[in-house]
């Protein structure tokens, strides 16, 4: 039997309570999650060979590269900003798979943003 306090604490699994947080809000906003349009992602690694190895998935994936700025003063990892035309009523199926790669190289999914996108037009 299964005990009810064995919660599955994945990443997997948080970053899609995250995902339905976001999604939740972005229709209090009166947003049409199946509309297409630019959903940004960011991932951050702890060497940058590992960043490049993700920069290879997610290019094979039809991500384009918003920046990839190097550690500094303000950030003290290797960071990546993409984005790709997706819809959010789907977000789970793009951004899972992103969490499972970004953890194979060492790394970190930190989230996505997108505009808001209503019913009109």
């Amino acid at each position: 039997m299964t005990d009810p306090l064995d919660l599955d604490l994945s990443p997997e699994y948080l970053q899609s309570l995250k995902n339905r947080e976001v999604c939740e809000r972005l229709l209090s906003l009166g947003d049409d999650l199946s509309r297409l349009r630019p959903i940004d992602h960011v991932a951050t690694f702890d060497a940058r060979k590992d960043r490049e190895l993700f920069v290879d998935f997610i290019l094979g994936e039809s991500f384009e590269i918003v920046s990839l700025p190097e550690p500094d003063d303000m950030r003290t990892r290797f960071e990546i900003t993409f984005s790709r035309n997706d819809t959010p009523n789907r977000i789970d199926q793009v951004v899972l798979p992103l969490v499972s790669k970004a953890e194979v190289w060492g790394g970190s999914y930190e989230g996505w943003n997108c505009d808001i996108c209503d019913g009109v037009g």
